[in-house]
């Protein structure tokens, strides 16, 4: 997929995302200097918390920020899972990739 086809779909994904905006609005200032370390998001099935996470993470990325996502369905549940699964997410060629 061409850049410039991409960047149009993610456009009208964002358009198009009705999530909750306190939600966001939270998310968002999160992102400063004195928002929290580690956020947790959490609910039941089916309610758009992927969604909102990645409009959070496109909206955080046209801000300078590193995003990096783990799907946590495939971590172990672990404080050793968890640092596993990041430590192959920043060793994977596409982080590196996209820091070049």
């Amino acid at each position: 997929m061409s850049p410039k086809l991409a960047a149009r779909l993610e456009q009208r994904a964002m358009e198009r995302f009705d999530a909750r905006e306190s939600e966001l609005a939270n998310l968002l200032a999160a992102l400063g200097p004195e928002g929290p370390v580690v956020t947790h998001i959490h609910g039941v099935g089916g309610i758009g918390k992927s969604r909102l996470v990645e409009v959070f993470g496109s909206m955080a990325r046209a801000k300078g920020n590193e995003v990096i996502h783990l799907d946590c369905r495939a971590v172990e549940p672990s404080p050793k899972g968890f640092v596993r699964a990041l430590a192959l997410a920043l060793a994977s060629q596409s982080y590196l990739s996209s820091r070049c």
